[in-house]
């Protein structure tokens, strides 16, 4: 099969856990035996490296005008499909082409749309609610990372239940098995000044992380772990509305907001942090979760929407609107280190059930499924 990647969504260090899901998933996906072109934009070109099986056709554009970016999505690229005779496009970035001539499989993580609706702008809501429906009617089959998400697509789109499959997502390849180095972790601990028990949290500051609801709660924490610090990592965590809140609740001194880490540094945080907490009221899947078990961090987690899918029996589970539970699950696994053990020891088990390597030899048999059917109706038309 001669496959397309529509990489136009791709915006390095931007897009959060879809940059992490279509980079890995891609990887492994081009490492087969097949024929792949990538659609790429001038700030994602150079991720995938060249080779006898892939060739890459940037698209040269203001690469974050999503006007223009949805402009290529819909006319540019289906031009291309045809003029390299495409067999199957796939848009691992929630939305697909409409008219084109080849088949297409679209990966759609989760509806946040649906449950979140004023989280978003305007214009993000309306671009959501068109792109999204058309993309699932268009598309031979459509992939979603959680049985979670897949239950609600059933929910909101329920006639094109036939289309939809699941394929989990894994911890990035490169941090199964890592090994840490002295040098690195001191030199991390220097650069961010590491000097006591920290509670770890990465995420962006958008509402549905809920850090704030966090906040209160280490806010309570404190006053029975007085040295415990907080560290904020991601996008926005330096943010005014977020350096407020911190003020208020008077915990300045115990708060670190370290904004973005690059990726060679966030396994020291993980395996060095006292307690991985992750109050997100909505997720597709959660990286961050599998990530902190992958390094052997002991996680407290929300109990909303697909997280303990999975987090399984490796994090103990909190009601992300409930400041004082969340605090009474912190200090559960800092007062228990029997309870942490045990947390640490199930996360080991639980991230060995997914693997990109199932998942690129899962998603090759849907874009056969995919090419099958456009085949045969085709042949009806």
């Amino acid at each position: 099969m001669k496959i397309g990647i529509n990489l136009l969504f791709l915006l390095p260090n931007e897009v959060g856990g879809t940059e992490t899901y279509s980079v890995e998933l891609l990887r492994k996906i081009l490492a087969l035996k097949h024929n792949f072109i990538l659609f790429t934009n001038s700030l994602n070109h150079d991720i995938f490296l060249d080779s006898p099986n892939i060739q890459k056709k940037m698209i040269k554009y203001s690469a974050r005008n999503k006007f223009i970016r949805v402009f290529h999505e819909q006319h540019t690229i289906p031009k291309l499909c045809k003029k390299y005779n495409i067999d199957i496009l796939f848009s691992p970035g929630y939305t697909s082409p409409i008219n084109i001539r080849c088949a297409t499989v679209v990966t759609i993580p989760d509806l946040q749309y649906k449950h979140y609706s004023h989280y978003f702008s305007i214009f993000k809501r309306f671009f959501w609610e068109i792109t999204i429906p058309r993309s699932i009617k268009r598309c031979e089959r459509v992939v979603t990372i959680s049985n979670n998400s897949l239950k609600e697509l059933k929910k909101f789109f329920p006639k094109y239940s036939s289309k939809y499959r699941m394929v989990y997502p894994a911890v990035r390849d490169k941090w199964i098995g890592y090994k840490f180095d002295k040098d690195s972790i001191e030199k991390t601990k220097i650069k961010y000044n590491l000097t006591k028990p920290y509670l770890l949290s990465v995420a962006t500051m958008l509402p549905h992380k809920n850090l704030y609801t966090l906040l209160k709660a280490f806010s309570l924490t404190i006053k029975e772990f007085p040295n415990l610090e907080l560290l904020l990592v991601g996008k926005g965590s330096k943010n005014k509305k977020c350096s407020k809140l911190i003020k208020e609740l008077n915990i300045e001194n115990n708060v670190k907001s370290l904004g973005y880490v690059n990726a060679c540094e966030l396994p020291v945080l993980y395996k060095e942090a006292a307690v991985y907490a992750f109050p997100s009221l909505f997720e597709g899947f959660g990286f961050p979760l599998v990530e902190a078990q992958n390094f052997g961090c002991p996680v407290v987690s929300s109990i909303n929407t697909c997280l303990p899918e999975i987090g399984k029996d490796g994090a103990l589970y909190f009601n992300p609107l409930d400041a004082i539970d969340i605090h009474n699950k912190i200090r559960d696994v800092l007062k228990n280190d029997y309870l942490k053990k045990q947390l640490i020891n199930n996360g080991f088990q639980n991230i060995k059930r997914f693997s990109w390597e199932e998942s690129a030899r899962d998603m090759i048999n849907i874009f056969q499924e995919a090419y099958i059917g456009y085949e045969n109706k085709r042949e009806l038309t």
